[in-house]
């Protein structure tokens, strides 16, 4: 479950993101807050591009993704000893 993430690793479809076939798009929900957050729009169109025909919002796939880096690099600093 370990992603060499110089960017966020989003899917296979990604043109210039890094791949890892540990993450997966997934459509369930959770109770959230907002928050406001800007996006270059390069990214926005990936990310758009990359949730195409799948049941998740936007909001959803960041969250995950999210989720994801910050799983991955608690994993990291306990490989390290930190």
């Amino acid at each position: 479950m370990h992603c060499a993430m110089h960017t966020l690793c989003i899917n296979r479809n990604t043109i210039n993101v890094e791949v890892d076939t540990m993450f997966k798009i997934k459509d369930d929900k959770i109770e959230t807050e907002n928050k406001t957050i800007r996006f270059p729009l390069p990214l926005i169109n990936k990310i758009e591009e990359a949730i195409k025909g799948k049941n998740v919002t936007f909001s959803r796939f960041v969250i995950q993704a999210c989720e994801y880096a910050l799983e991955n690099m608690n994993d990291k600093s306990k490989d390290s000893g930190k």
